[in-house]
């Protein structure tokens, strides 16, 4: 070692449930406290990934300290992106705010619509304005979590520079904010039935709603590809089929009453009467 230079070649399996490692090296003790740069001439620094095996290459100038021993110590975890190994908090606030989007926007929103289709069965006879109120009230708490989860990914771009990395999912959920906040304010502003102009105002409910509910979905699965949790994306993907499955009966039974009783509602009793008293 009389040119007192080291290379380093330091290799570390892919730990099932590791998204970090660090490596560095300890003139001074064999733990991560202490580690520096300072005190050493680095050079040629990389890095690869063969075979689930991470790899870093070195070479570093001993210092003259009258020691030949230095340490080369490593650690890993769990957590992502910029995240260090005392900023907990930060990886819980991101699991709430994950947590509270897919519940609102990615599976009350969706719900709400498909209890809507409840006003095409008999029942209809006996609760009339069933459909009606569990619609409202699906979409309404749904709202208010997703904004309470919108609160906290605005939080979590201020707080973390990885996160703004993610600049088509954070666009998403503005836009999305926003245009459930629009549907809620048409709500509050629906014109009568008789109305001339309540047509249009169908229309914009219509396409405004819809509109939210697959950029909320999209926006669920912008989320699982950062957070790279596979069960729950799955998990997700079922709930979808499972409710597109309920849709789908639904259209069919308001298809059959259509055809055998020639309206999708019981006699004298019609969607919008019911929206207009409710």
């Amino acid at each position: 070692m009389t040119s007192r230079t080291v290379d380093i070649a330091f290799s570390k399996s892919e730990s099932q449930h590791g998204r970090w490692l660090a490596w560095a090296i300890n003139p001074t003790s064999t733990g991560m406290t202490g580690s520096q740069y300072i005190a050493f001439t680095v050079h040629n620094v990389s890095a690869q990934y063969i075979n689930g095996q991470v790899i870093i290459f070195a070479r570093f100038e001993v210092p003259m300290n009258g020691s030949n021993v230095v340490n080369h110590v490593w650690q890993e975890g769990g957590l992502q992106d910029d995240d260090t190994p005392g900023s907990h908090g930060m990886s819980k606030i991101k699991i709430v705010h994950g947590v509270i989007n897919a519940v609102s926007w990615g599976m009350m929103m969706p719900l709400g619509v498909v209890l809507a289709r409840l006003r095409y069965l008999p029942l209809q006879e006996y609760y009339s304005a069933l459909w009606f109120n569990l619609h409202i009230y699906c979409q309404s708490i749904a709202y208010f979590l997703g904004i309470a989860g919108g609160g906290l990914g605005f939080y979590l771009g201020r707080q973390s520079s990885s996160v703004k990395q993610h600049s088509c999912h954070r666009y998403i959920g503005a836009a999305l904010l926003m245009l459930a906040t629009f549907q809620v304010l048409a709500h509050r502003l629906r014109p009568s039935k008789e109305h001339k102009y309540r047509v249009y105002w169908n229309i914009y409910h219509w396409c405004t709603g819809y509109g939210t509910i697959i950029m909320g979905i999209l926006n669920c699965f912008k989320g699982f590809q950062m957070t790279d949790v596979g069960i729950w994306k799955n998990a997700y993907i079922a709930f979808l089929a499972s409710l597109s499955f309920v849709a789908v009966v639904l259209e069919v039974c308001r298809c059959y009453l259509t055809a055998n009783k020639g309206t999708a509602t019981p006699e004298g009793v019609s969607a919008n009467s019911i929206e207009d008293k409710a």
